[in-house]
């Protein structure tokens, strides 16, 4: 039997009898002879191949009614939703609040919202800032997709491999292959299509749908590869090379398909990501380009088949061009009907804005009506006019001739709209092309770029939020565009009770505070709708403030705060109060959307939360710009109610040092996380006092713990501000129950920011206190104080209180104890008091009630108190004989003494100069020590170990351990710490971290000769770093470095004595 003539036994079923005639009185009177393989249909088996198009086009049909079935139960709910809860306050809401079906959140957490792997979907894969790989598709994405290739690769292999004759079994391939090539450009060209009308209809965004079409294509290369090498194995066999060759450059079937095939491989090799993200513009127009030649290519390919009537894919080339074509000029209608009218074209005003943003009105020339979350695609004539890009439309207003403009949703039933123009407004981001020519453009016009241009839209839109009761709007950077058009349709569906919205929170992730600048009109004309304050909530936080005091809340509904947001905990606090169902959306960076993505799923439990998210990850992120690198804060304790100031996470420096070189975090262990750093203190186990060893600065203290404290500090401050007349009053407890209540949070500080705001609530109690006293010894005997009776107390308290004089008593501390002996042999023998002891000993009672608020060390040499000891003479100022010219003023030398000479000596500069002198020799030396001591021999242990044995670090500079301790002085330790301070300030020397993350201490070359002479901050990074150390730390060092001499030479201890019994000046 003939294997061929059995292949195409059935096909007399799939095609029209009048072309099968044709083609029968077409084929040769040798049709018996053996057939090549290489040419029309011979050795394809067309049944099973048209079988196998019916089923790939079934899974897609079955998948979309799936999907559409679906949504219309979806989108009839909402309806249901909507009718029965917009004329009902949110706690009315109860009933749409919880979830109707107990297994729906967990489809929602586990698929649905479910990114591929772990937590990242919309991030890209990044190699480096200009290379990006693209993103994860989520996980119902996969499956869709593993579906549909899957089944292409198992109807592409279901041949007849016990054909022993390999050139049919290539010939069966070849026609499988082609077939199935044909049959995904079908879904292929709908999927890329602007005006895919399944948009709307199944109420997905395009963003999945060109997922889908990047896929396709991939498969349909892949294919249409297959189908070219198969007809080649043949080709050669039967014809060899030189025959291939001819049949390529002569034969129009042959040759078209050849070309088809080259343009599909060059659309795979220029669509990767890296390419597709960098050169976006370029690839765009080679993209369509490219695939209009595989088109056409493809067509002739069908229709010049040797067979009467071509191929019998020839109808579905067809059908793909006049989709392509379609949308196209669908396209060019929709410019034109929406662009130009009788009152003539679109004009554009750009104006630059702060942050590298142009915000871009477009004025167009008639009234069109756009939704909410929509997008468009723009072009400017005279700048890059081939190009358009999507933008979502952040305002809209229309405007009346010759009259102010209406409201977005004002009834338009009583209006004509011939008479009316529509104005539309985008804030686009510059980055690199087009954005940034626009936005160079925009700032050479200080009074606005005045440009015409083109509005391709609106698209999308189908997201709709009325229905819900609670909608939580996040927005990174121009990301606000999206969500503000929300906020003004939500709201003004409120006030007309068209809408559930009960409760609608904004949160706004920018990088400095002039970003604002951008939607200030937008904003002013939502803080004025009516009622918005009853359910409008905006929280925006400025990752990159100038100066975070700045940052300060105006209001209860608008506020504002430094750093990150903490994405989990806002999303906790906002499902503990949810009103109704509640809608979750998010548009901005991809680190942001993942992790509103990941809060959202985190959330899913008995209530319904719904999750959207805006993005163009198939374009380049021009709409994207400044975005805040979104950080990992920590989630939530379980069953935490968090305050709002807990919302905030403060973003850590990662600048650059002095010398260049990336900052290292400050962590002196070996690879482990920061997170499980040991604290500088551990707590003792079974301590007596807790809290004894709790002054300390901790890096790594819980960042809800550092939140606590600055509420509470910031509303004890709130509190006595507001409060100051009750507290003022004689009987208020107010203001010790609040210093009593900052005691205790200041237990718990630990990092320089709550120090800081304690200093504050410090100085504004100890105002108050000053001002309550006034009020008290000016007041009348009834309400005020005796002073004579305080006085006559006081005495008597130090004529019996004569306990308090013994070194040991109880109520002194060791430190104090010591520091009292210091000084008790200068006091003995001074002003004895008699009989009556310390009755009239004033600094002594001063000093004995301060005494629990006195921390300093028992170190004369260190610290000498809060006043300085030196006796200041008076001068006595001798008066001047009167001038005479004739008498001439006699010119000595200057005459220093030792004492000036000391003074010189110990000046600050000249000890930094010495200091700064000493590094340098010390590290020139020990470099050259360690240099002849290494053999190239050595392993790396060894030469670290002699590094570290001379005080060398990795990077070049001596060990700041080493360098600072003086193991023979505490005082002189912290004094060198001091000094070492100011050199770093100055740009001098550097501090950076070698490979164990040990921190070494190194000069800063000057690149100017002399600026040695005079110290400069030429250079200097604003760092800041707090170093902290005790008597412990500084014990634990010299012990673990083994210290015995310091390297910065140690100086003359000043032998100076504390106050006497006449005070700090006697």
């Amino acid at each position: 039997m003939d294997f061929t003539r059995r292949r195409i036994a059935d096909i007399s079923s799939y095609i029209p009898t009048s072309t099968l005639k044709s083609r029968g009185e077409a084929a040769p009177a040798d049709a018996e002879a053996t057939p090549n393989y290489h040419s029309n249909l011979d050795g394809v088996n067309q049944p099973m191949n048209l079988l196998f198009k019916d089923a790939l086009w079934w899974t897609l049909g079955i998948m979309a009614l799936v999907v559409l079935s679906i949504r219309i139960i979806e989108i009839l709910w909402m309806r249901l939703r909507q009718v029965s809860a917009m004329n009902v306050s949110g706690s009315k809401q109860a009933y749409w609040r919880i979830s109707q079906w107990s297994w729906m959140p967990n489809v929602k957490k586990n698929l649905i919202y479910a990114p591929l792997w772990n937590k990242r979907h919309n991030r890209e894969f990044k190699l480096s800032s200009a290379i990006s790989m693209g993103t994860l598709p989520s996980r119902l994405h996969f499956i869709i997709l593993f579906i549909y290739l899957g089944s292409n690769f198992a109807y592409m292999f279901v041949l007849n491999w016990h054909n022993e004759n390999k050139l049919a079994f290539c010939a069966e391939l070849r026609g499988r292959s082609g077939t199935l090539a044909l049959v995904n450009m079908v879904p292929l060209i709908i999927f890329a299509g602007r005006n895919n009308l399944l948009i709307g209809l199944l109420k997905i965004s395009f963003d999945t749908y060109n997922l889908l079409h990047r896929w396709m294509g991939r498969i349909v290369v892949l294919e249409s590869i297959i189908h070219t090498i198969a007809w080649l194995i043949v080709a050669v066999d039967d014809l060899g090379w030189d025959g291939v060759g001819h049949k390529l450059s002569h034969g129009l079937f042959e040759g078209s398909g050849a070309v088809g095939t080259v343009a599909m491989t060059f659309l795979l090799l220029l669509s990767v990501s890296p390419l597709r993200h960098a050169f976006y513009e370029t690839f765009l127009n080679v993209h369509i380009v490219l695939a209009f030649v595989a088109f056409v290519a493809t067509w002739i390919h069908c229709a010049s088949s040797a067979l009467k009537g071509g191929l019998p894919q020839l109808p579905w080339i067809m059908a793909i061009m006049a989709i392509w074509f379609a949308d196209r000029l669908a396209r060019m209608l929709r410019i034109v009907f929406v662009n130009w009218s009788s009152k003539g074209w679109t004009d554009a005003v750009c104006e630059a804005m702060p942050g590298n943003v142009t915000r871009v009105t477009l004025h167009l020339p008639r009234y069109v009506d756009i939704e909410p979350g929509t997008h468009a695609y723009l072009r400017f004539w005279g700048l890059c006019a081939w190009e358009s890009h999507p933008f979502s439309i952040c305002w809209v207003n229309h405007v009346r001739d010759n009259s102010l403009p209406i409201a977005e949703k004002d009834p338009l039933h009583a209006v004509d709209k011939s008479t009316m123009t529509t104005t539309v407004s985008f804030l686009i981001g510059a980055q690199t092309g087009f954005t940034k020519k626009l936005f160079d453009r925009a700032s050479r016009c200080p009074r606005g770029l005045h440009i015409k241009a083109a509005m391709e839209g609106p698209y999308a839109g189908h997201n709709s939020l009325d229905s819900y009761g609670h909608a939580v709007l996040f927005a990174g950077s121009t990301g606000i565009t999206h969500q503000i058009s929300y906020i003004r349709h939500l709201l003004e569906g409120y006030n007309q009770g068209t809408t559930a919205a009960r409760r609608i929170t904004l949160v706004w992730i920018i990088r400095e505070y002039e970003s604002l600048e951008w939607v200030r009109p937008y904003m002013d004309t939502i803080l004025r709708i009516p009622n918005r304050k009853d359910i409008l909530r905006i929280q925006i936080f400025v990752t990159r403030p100038q100066n975070p005091r700045d940052i300060v809340s105006a209001s209860a509904t608008v506020r504002m705060f430094p750093g990150r947001p903490n994405v989990p905990l806002i999303l906790a606090r906002e499902v503990q109060e949810q009103m109704g169902a509640m809608c979750v959306t998010v548009c901005g960076p991809g680190a942001l959307a993942d992790d509103v993505r990941g809060a959202a799923r985190a959330v899913q439990g008995s209530t319904v939360v719904d999750f959207v998210e805006e993005s163009f990850t198939w374009a380049q992120l021009d709409w994207i710009l400044n975005s805040p690198s979104h950080s990992r804060p920590p989630s939530p304790p379980s069953g935490a109610t968090p305050a709002h100031r807990n919302l905030a996470v403060r973003e850590r420096d990662s600048s650059r040092s002095a010398s260049g070189a990336k900052r290292k975090r400050t962590d002196t262990r070996n690879g482990e996380p920061a997170s499980h750093r040991r604290r500088t203190v551990e707590h003792t186990a079974g301590s007596e006092d807790e809290e004894e060893d709790e002054d300390i600065y901790d890096p790594d203290q819980p960042l809800e713990e550092r939140r606590r404290v600055q509420q509470g500090f910031r509303d004890l401050l709130r509190d006595v501000t507001e409060n100051t007349e009750e507290y003022l009053q004689g009987d208020s407890r107010g203001l010790h129950e609040a210093i009593l209540r900052a005691d205790e949070l200041s237990k718990k500080v630990r990092q320089t920011t709550e120090a800081t705001i304690d200093s504050r609530l410090l100085v504004s109690t100890t105002d108050l206190s000053y001002r309550k006293t006034l009020r008290l010894t000016q007041g009348s005997l009834s309400q005020g104080i005796d002073v004579d009776e305080f006085v006559s107390k006081c005495t008597t308290y130090m004529r019996h209180g004569r306990g308090i004089m013994d070194d040991n008593a109880p109520e002194l501390s060791s430190t104090q104890r010591q520091r009292r002996r210091t000084t008790r042999g200068d006091e003995d023998g001074e002003d004895d008091i008699g009989d009556e002891g310390d009755m009239m000993n004033w600094p002594h009672l001063g000093r004995f009630a301060s005494l629990p608020y006195i921390r300093r060390p028992a170190l004369p040499g260190f610290l000498l108190g809060p006043l300085s000891v030196e006796k200041k003479a008076r001068k006595i100022t001798k008066r001047s004989a009167p001038f005479r010219p004739n008498n001439l003023t006699e010119t000595r030398p200057e005459v220093l003494n030792v004492e000036d000479l000391a003074k010189k000596e110990n000046d600050l500069t000249a000890i930094c100069g010495k200091i700064l002198h000493q590094l340098q020799t010390l590290q020139a030396n020990i470099q050259e020590t360690v240099a002849d001591l290494i053999d190239e021999n050595m392993d790396d242990e060894e030469q670290n170990r002699i590094m570290h044995q001379h005080g060398l670090r990795s990077t070049g500079g001596i060990d700041l351990m080493r360098f600072v301790v003086n193991p023979k002085s505490f005082g002189q330790t912290i004094e060198n710490m001091f000094y070492i301070s100011f050199l770093v300030r100055d740009g001098r020397v550097k501090i950076d971290f070698d490979e164990f993350d040990l921190p070494a201490l190194e000069m800063i070359e000057r690149d100017v000769e002399g600026e040695e002479e005079e110290p400069t901050r030429h250079g200097a990074a604003k760092h800041q770093a707090i170093l902290a150390m005790d008597m412990e730390i500084w014990q634990d060092i010299i012990d673990t470095f083994d210290l015995k001499e310091p390297m910065i030479a140690h100086r003359k201890e000043v032998t100076t004595s504390g106050p006497g019994a006449r005070g700090w000046y006697s």
